[in-house]
């Protein structure tokens, strides 16, 4: 803010054409904050116009799929409950409805062991629209094996996140 104090009020005029020869709407946007009713936040609308940016000194241009488009972490936490020795994992993949082509997480663990008692943990990112309430899905499928024994396991989670805006 460079000591500038905006005016009580700024006026946004929306102009047929660059020669401003036919004024098409005036919107006046009140800038006090000390009614919640006269916020003005982002993908809000007034009149023809809408916030869809803004810069700030201390985080720069600042847009609306900056703040709602976030990545959140899927834990895995693979736990070999066998007391009688290690299993040693085949794959790890999850089909979520945030993503058309799943996760694959083959290459982080094929081959590797998870001793008895022991737990292995495994983290990958997922990307949340927050512009939208959304329930996300997540089925996940592991393949490990001991010896000649395979074994399967699924799980399935789903979480809620975001705001309709």
């Amino acid at each position: 803010d460079n000591g500038e104090v905006l005016s009580s009020d700024i006026v946004i005029k929306t102009y047929q054409s660059d020669d401003k020869s036919n004024l098409l709407q005036t919107v006046i946007l009140p800038t006090s904050c000390s009614n919640d009713d006269t916020f003005f936040g982002f993908a809000e609308t007034l009149g023809s116009v809408e916030l869809i940016a803004f810069t700030n000194e201390e985080r720069g241009e600042v847009t609306l799929d900056s703040i709602l488009q976030v990545r959140v972490n899927l834990i895995y936490l693979i736990y070999n409950n066998d007391t009688a020795g290690p299993v040693t994992l085949e794959f790890l993949r999850s089909l979520t409805n945030a993503d058309a082509n799943g996760i694959n997480l083959d290459i982080q663990v094929g081959g590797k062991g998870v001793g008895a008692r022991k737990t292995m943990v495994v983290i990958e990112g997922m990307h949340v629209d927050l512009s939208k309430r959304r329930t996300y899905t997540v089925l996940t499928n592991l393949g490990a094996y001991s010896g000649n024994e395979h074994c399967n396991q699924n799980d399935f989670f789903k979480f809620t996140a975001g705001l309709d805006l």
